[in-house]
């Protein structure tokens, strides 16, 4: 059985940071929950999932992966949009509260919309590399 409050991090302290001073949960390395966007496109699912693995496989020293957003401190949404025959992703990234405290530049994704899990991961890789920049 799943128990919210044992397992809900977003304690008094946190709620303070998130109220003062947000951009905080980013600089000191927060729990981090990527929710899977199943439904619109192939390409948001595999962003999603490449999001997922590679917060754990390359910046786990950096940023905790939760399992449920009640362990999250910040709320991670990879975002696809499309315009015409161009797609572009980016990335949001908001308290629990749903308050935007960080959006990413827009990338083009060169590809089509038949999506690959090699090409996803690369531009997945690329985006999440620029944003952590942009953050640190």
């Amino acid at each position: 059985m799943y128990r919210k409050n044992d397992h809900d991090v977003y304690d008094e302290y946190l709620q303070r940071i998130s109220r003062r001073d947000p951009e905080k949960l980013l600089e000191k390395g927060a729990k981090v929950y990527v929710p899977l966007n199943y439904g619109e496109s192939r390409w948001e699912i595999m962003g999603c999932i490449n999001t997922r693995k590679m917060l754990e496989e390359d910046h786990a020293d950096f940023w905790k992966l939760a399992d449920t957003e009640y362990e999250a401190e910040i709320i991670l949404y990879y975002v696809v949009r499309y315009d015409n025959d161009d797609i572009h992703h980016y990335y949001v990234i908001e308290t629990r509260d749903g308050e935007t405290i960080y959006k990413s530049d827009e990338e083009d994704i060169d590809g089509g919309w038949r999506a690959s899990w090699d090409v996803s991961r690369e531009h997945v890789e690329d985006l999440l590399d620029n944003m952590i920049k942009d953050i640190d």
